[in-house]
């Protein structure tokens, strides 16, 4: 918990370009208490990102020059510039956001990124099926001039994929993609907050609400 606005800059000169991740939050907001276990864990899950929480009420001057308007809001920042702030308990958002800027943890594929894999998988993966192979995914073609979103993919043994999609695109352009990194998989896409499957593929992203999303693959 940084109490003022010296400790907060110093919290980030210190970081240098290690991704911050500031929860902007208040003793009386319920949401706030709801979603605090979720940011603990992602701390640990993203160890080489430097997690921090300022109180609204305590660090009234942070809050003000930071422009924060409602709790909780999350912000976050490398080599002390902000980079992205996430107003509300979307903790799927979050948890996008800071995996598409974690830093050098990750590996990269040829095609998408790999943000990790092995013994990093959230709580209630599936079972790995040790026939089924990982492969780099296919190319997903993005019109920059249309917009776009992130999504995250957690396959079945815990490699952990991301790629940009057009929001127009289908869910079913997801699963597609998913499948040609799992050839042979029959699965089903499931949001993790909250937890749900992806049943419609004729929805477009949008409609389905899925910017920014982490999802999970559960083989059937």
């Amino acid at each position: 918990e940084l109490a003022n606005k010296a400790e907060f800059d110093d919290f980030l000169s210190k970081s240098g370009e290690r991704l911050v991740v500031v929860d902007f939050h208040a003793t009386w907001c319920g949401p706030c208490k709801r979603v605090a276990p979720e940011y603990e864990a992602l701390s640990k899950e993203f160890a080489q990102s430097n997690f921090v929480k300022v109180d609204v009420d305590t660090n009234k001057e942070t809050a003000q020059e930071c422009g924060i308007r409602a709790m909780p809001t999350f912000q976050l920042y490398k080599s002390r510039k902000l980079i992205q702030q996430i107003q509300g308990a979307d903790m799927a958002q979050l948890r996008a956001a800071v995996a598409a800027n974690a830093g050098d943890k990750w590996s990269t594929l040829q095609h998408g990124q790999t943000l990790g894999g092995g013994g990093g998988g959230a709580a209630g993966s599936t079972q790995a099926d040790p026939s089924l192979q990982v492969t780099t995914p296919e190319h997903v073609a993005v019109d920059s001039s249309q917009p776009v979103t992130t999504i995250q993919v957690q396959l079945h043994e815990g490699t952990r994929l991301q790629q940009r999609f057009n929001l127009s695109a289908s869910v079913q352009t997801i699963y597609s993609w998913v499948e040609s990194a799992t050839p042979g998989a029959t699965f089903d896409l499931v949001t993790q907050y909250p937890r749900a499957t992806l049943s419609d593929k004729s929805l477009s992203l949008e409609e389905a609400k899925l910017q920014n999303a982490a999802l999970r693959q559960v083989l059937n």
